[in-house]
């Protein structure tokens, strides 16, 4: 019962019950008192605006002849009979120029003399009154305006009188409704203090006692429950004392066991830890170790593959050399083709090999197995077919690169290992779900080589195993790390094989087949850039590597196509050289003295005027470096070395936006750049470059339309300049597809006389 007493009033239910009710109240009235009178006011004030307006009409019409004859006495009675209406104060009569003809008021008029703008049939709300304007007509003619204010006291008077009751109202019903809860609520409270009562009692040990109250609401509800609560309590209770005399000779015996289970597993996990902590450091030991040689090894690499690659396109150098050069690049190949495998077999026991799908055609996956195995079989004698069932998709959306890495090494075996006969590689299709709109293929490659005895069939899926009576160049793990990447994309891969016939691997994968139409370009990415069409100057490209044979390889494979480069040994030059020549695109290494290039691109990005130009990481660190962190930070593409020539075009293809000239289309390419747009006149201007004796050629070779020699001089002088390269263009277009009338233009431009 204390406790019920030192509770403060403010706390107590019967408080918080008041202070809700009487919110309640408070919120109702005064939306009463605000809303109805406000409300009420509008009605009355349209109704007081339309009966003013009323007035005003019937008064101009009674007085337009007064105006039109100027009967001042007939006016004066018509307005004195306006003001008759109560709430009318002032009427004024204006001609047709809007200059007051007569006026009237009453002395409780106090508003302003001109308030209201005159014109015909405007009646507005202003300063306490209600001003209507109307325009006064004689014979449909428009001959002045009659003005009249009525006062919104009365209406401002009864609204007041509304509010007041509505207040005196709302203070009745908010004392009425506490009064009501006071009264109310005593009965309850009596009621619960007798339950205190009881749970005191019980509460100092009296456990016999139990609620009684009367009445059949919710409080005799919650007697009952307290008293079967009361009820278990001291059964368990009970229990629990009967529990506790056996409880000492129980605790003795758990705890003795448990301390020896304790004692065996402290034991255990410490040698547990001790396995973890050594497990783990022989992997970090690992994975240093792989990612340093990665990159040590690489960059070596990037030097003797890119420099190899350009050395292949020189056309100066002799036979002999030529062999050497290629057999320089195919050995760099090979050793990276085994860096790659053992890099693999580590990303998959790491469980870090990731698929990376995307829209390919299925179709040039197939190809390109076929040429990069093609020479290979050729050099054997060997036949290699490659076919694919009619029924398979087109365009397929998966890890191309991947799939290619697994079609070229079970390919790759086929030839290896075959002496005689023939290599197939056959997709067919077995089945296409719409639900999913996925299509089961199979893959499959054949050959007619000794095959592989059944014991041996596991093994070679093994890392770093090799058939026992075949040794061949490689690590063995090619064959390991395609079951991994098959096993991730959903499939298997399973071996027959019949000694002295031959052998077939082959597996199933789904493949969501998706419709890309024209989006996908199969052309563009196989374009080598032979130049690019710039007006001066050149555009800048600053190449960022603290190794000078990486930088002069970069420099030779862009300066060749006619960009202008600049170099950086580190992230703070690039920084620097950035800011100063504010370059197209930038080629960054990654592991570099001073700053890293993860720090420059961050510096970089600090700088509002290099934020668009395209950073491109160029890294050999492809053990630890994620490609998706990489474009996270900032980088626009990333490169790996070593790299290939086609990869740095691609890259200038997606990252800079400009016309190339390529290879395999040169003139074709230039032509396109507004040829159109030249006629005959410009076109013999800029022929004009040409050697004198030259030009005495073309010229004549034009008149007689002698297509061979036009083209054959045009080409062997095509210029450098963007505008006289689109004239060099459309004549060698005009000589491709015989336009006689073009060049009869032309001769006319270039032999005026």
């Amino acid at each position: 019962m204390d406790e019920i007493k030192s509770i403060p009033f403010r706390k107590s239910l019967q408080a918080k019950l008041l202070i809700t009710v009487s919110l309640v109240i408070l919120v109702i009235c005064t939306t009463a008192y605000l809303v109805i009178p406000y409300l009420m006011e509008l009605i009355i004030i349209d109704a007081s605006l339309a009966n003013t307006r009323g007035i005003t009409d019937i008064a101009s019409s009674s007085i337009s002849s007064g105006l039109y004859f100027e009967d001042n006495e007939s006016v004066t009675n018509t307005m004195q009979n306006v003001l008759v209406y109560d709430e009318a104060r002032r009427i004024a009569l204006y001609d047709f120029n809007k200059k007051k003809f007569a006026e009237l008021r009453k002395t409780s008029y106090n508003g302003k003399k001109e308030n209201i703008l005159i014109e015909n049939n405007n009646t507005v709300k202003l300063d306490g009154y209600i001003v209507s304007s109307k325009g006064v007509y004689h014979n449909d003619t428009l001959i002045g305006y009659l003005v009249v204010y009525t006062t919104l006291e009365n209406i401002y008077a009864s609204i007041t009188q509304f509010r007041n009751a509505i207040l005196l109202f709302s203070l009745c019903v908010f004392g009425l409704g506490n009064l009501a809860i006071i009264l109310g609520f005593r009965p309850i409270v009596g009621r619960i203090k007798t339950m205190m009562k009881v749970v005191e009692k019980i509460t100092l040990g009296k456990y016999t006692e139990r609620v009684t109250v009367s009445g059949q609401d919710e409080i005799r509800y919650l007697a009952d429950s307290f008293n079967r609560m009361v009820d278990s309590v001291v059964q368990a209770y009970n229990n629990i004392a009967y529990t506790n005399s056996n409880l000492e000779y129980i605790v003795e015996q758990r705890t003795s066991a448990l301390n020896e289970e304790i004692s065996v597993r402290k034991v255990t996990e410490k040698e547990l830890l001790f396995a973890r902590d050594k497990a783990e450091e022989a992997n970090r030991t690992k994975s240093a170790f792989l990612a340093s040689m990665s990159h040590e090894l690489r960059t070596p690499l990037n030097s003797i593959i890119g420099f190899s690659q350009i050395l292949r396109e020189d056309k100066n150098i002799d036979v002999q050399n030529r062999v050497y050069v290629e057999m320089m690049y195919k050995s760099g190949s090979h050793l990276l083709d085994l860096i790659n495998e053992i890099l693999d077999i580590s990303k998959i026991e790491a469980g870090q090999l990731e698929l990376h799908e995307e829209n390919s055609y299925l179709a040039d996956i197939i190809e390109s197995v076929r040429l990069i195995l093609m020479t290979k079989a050729s050099e054997k004698n060997l036949l290699l077919i490659v076919r694919a069932d009619q029924q398979c998709p087109i365009s397929i959306l998966t890890d191309a690169r991947r799939l290619k890495q697994v079609l070229i090494n079970l390919v790759g075996n086929a030839v290896k290992f075959t002496k005689h006969g023939q290599v197939q590689l056959l997709v067919d299709f077995i089945s296409k779900n719409s639900e999913d709109s996925s299509t089961q293929l199979k893959f499959t490659v054949k050959d007619t080589g000794p095959g592989i005895p059944d014991h041996q069939i596991e093994r070679i899926f093994q890392p770093f195993k090799q058939q026992a009576t075949h040794y061949s160049e490689g690590t063995g793990l090619g064959l390991a790390i395609s079951a991994r990447i098959i096993e991730k994309m959903g499939g298997k891969i399973t071996v027959t094989s019949e000694i002295g016939v031959g052998s077939e691997f082959s597996f199933i994968l789904s493949i969501k087949t998706i419709d890309f139409g024209n989006e996908h370009s199969r052309n563009n990415n196989e374009k080598r850039i032979k130049s690019v069409i710039h007006k001066s100057p050149p555009p800048k490209i600053l190449v960022v590597d603290d190794v000078e044979a990486n930088r002069l390889l970069l420099t030779s494979l862009l300066e060749m196509i006619g960009f202008d480069c600049y170099e950086a040994e580190n992230g703070r030059d690039a920084i620097q050289k950035a800011l100063a020549v504010h370059p197209q695109i930038i080629f960054m290494d990654l592991m570099m003295p001073e700053m890293t290039g993860k720090e420059a691109i961050k510096k970089l990005n600090e700088y509002e005027e290099l934020l668009t130009i395209p950073v491109i990481a160029v890294t050999a660190d492809v053990l630890t470096e994620s490609e998706e962190d990489l474009l996270r930070l900032g980088f626009k593409e990333v490169i790996n070395k070593p790299f290939r020539i086609e990869q740095i075009h691609e890259v200038l293809l997606r990252s800079y936006s400009c016309d190339y000239i390529f290879e395999d289309d040169t003139i074709e390419d230039a032509s396109r750049v507004s040829e159109n747009d030249l006629n005959a006149g410009q076109i013999a201007q800029h022929l004009q470059i040409l050697p004198n004796n030259l030009l005495r050629e073309l010229n004549e070779a034009i008149v007689l339309q002698e297509l061979d020699v036009i083209t054959e001089i045009i080409k062997s002088n095509f210029p450098d300049n963007l505008e006289i390269q689109k004239s060099f263009s459309r004549v060698i277009k005009a000589a491709e597809t015989y336009d006689y009338k073009f060049f009869i233009k032309l001769s006319d431009e270039m032999n005026p006389d």
